[in-house]
């Protein structure tokens, strides 16, 4: 089992320790990383530490679970999951945690049965956290990769109406080609005549490298060096019945 960073975080020094020390953290996946006796303590531990997990009193003098929970929000692009302890009149209050973002709650005096459980589903949560990370930064790597195919494909897609404007401007952010307000663009949308792809499949895909190469070379003569390299690509197929035929 892969151990992840865990911080501790409870105002009252002897609950504290005892979070620390008493538990086998190990065993529910988590090492302690990094531990705090107040939220503003926490904030510095959890932006040196950044663990997957924070377990957090949620009632604390100077600054309770809540805020700091918002301030780490505020502070850190990738947060870390959030378990909140409360007492059972505090129980209301853990809810609303929930409610604005904490994964799950613990009430003291902390039931063993009750702790394992939350665990487990933190740790499982944690780490489908990971995977999805990990995943969209594989993607982004790819992406900024082989960004002028991506870019093709997905301008087709957008021409289609396939992808709606919210799905492109965030493509374009991923690719780091945001469009301001005062730029503006020419499409041109050509094709080989669409019969061919069914009668001469051959002859379709040869002619159609054809043209791109073509019409890139003389809209690159058209253009100036600065305008070429932001462009957004040139020329973009489009799969449309309605095309230009060559």
């Amino acid at each position: 089992m892969e151990l992840l960073k865990m911080v501790i975080v409870d105002d009252e020094p002897i609950t504290l320790q005892g979070l620390v020390r008493t538990y086998d953290w190990e065993s529910m996946g988590f090492q302690v990383a990094g531990f705090a006796d107040n939220g503003e303590r926490a904030l510095a531990v959890i932006k040196q530490v950044r663990p997957h997990l924070v377990l957090t009193d949620i009632r604390m003098k100077e600054m309770t679970g809540l805020e700091m929970m918002e301030a780490v929000g505020e502070e850190l692009a990738e947060e870390p999951v959030f378990v909140v302890i409360s007492a059972y009149r505090d129980f209301e209050y853990a809810k609303k945690a929930c409610e604005v973002g904490a994964f799950s709650y613990l009430v003291k005096p902390i039931d063993e049965e009750q702790l394992q459980e939350v665990m487990r589903s933190t740790y499982e949560k944690c780490m489908e956290k990971i995977k999805s990370e990990q995943e969209r930064e594989n993607l982004k790597r790819i992406l900024m990769g082989d960004q002028h195919n991506y870019l093709q494909v997905m301008t087709q897609k957008y021409l289609q109406g396939s992808l709606d404007d919210e799905k492109m401007q965030e493509v374009l952010r991923i690719l780091r080609r945001e469009i301001r307000g005062t730029q503006r663009f020419i499409c041109v949308c050509a094709d080989i005549d669409i019969s061919y792809k069914i009668t001469d499949p051959l002859y379709y895909e040869t002619e159609r490298t054809c043209l791109f190469r073509y019409l890139e070379q003389v809209l690159k003569k058209a253009m100036s060096s600065k305008a070429w390299k932001r462009s957004m690509g040139i020329m973009y197929f489009c799969s449309v019945h309605r095309c230009t035929e060559v």
